[in-house]
């Protein structure tokens, strides 16, 4: 009875593993669709009204979680502090350096350029595509390779 008991914890817990997965998935993609949105509103606050952008970020915090985020934080916009910053929102490690390429160019701008955050949009967007087809084609792949992994595994220690 013991021994069946364990087999069936085993199977739950890597049938679990395949949704956990698809869940970490599904919140990245939704970390880098909101870092296009920060993208977005910050280049009319830095831009077209010529704000700072501690206080752009500070303004746009109720609009967006990843400004917000960065807002609680202090408004940290260089360095390791805002490496992580950004990772415990959720971006990965290319998102991380297309943000942070934004933000060490953002305080030498001429008023009114916005070269880098159509820069920034246009590289967010092309990794965001990228992720909605892996999520897409993941979403029904990894359960079900989980639900697989944990029925064999059952039948092994059966």
């Amino acid at each position: 009875m013991l021994k069946l008991t364990g087999a069936a914890l085993v199977a739950a817990a890597l049938s679990t593993a395949g949704f956990v997965w698809a869940g970490m998935e599904s919140r990245r993609l939704r970390a880098t669709e909101q870092a296009v949105n920060a993208v977005e509103l910050l280049r009319g606050q830095v831009v077209l009204l010529l704000r700072p952008l501690d206080a752009a970020i500070s303004i746009l915090s109720t609009q967006n979680a990843l400004l917000a985020r960065l807002a609680d934080a202090g408004c940290i916009i260089q360095g390791e502090a805002l490496r992580a910053e950004l990772a415990r929102a959720g971006l990965g490690k290319a998102q991380i350096a297309v943000m942070e390429s934004l933000f060490e160019a953002i305080p030498s701008l001429p008023a009114g350029q916005g070269a880098p955050f159509d820069a920034a949009r246009e590289q967010l967007n092309l990794q965001l595509a990228a992720q909605r087809k892996a999520v897409g084609q993941g979403a029904a792949l990894y359960p079900r390779l989980g639900i697989l992994a944990g029925l064999a595994a059952f039948v092994l220690l059966v």
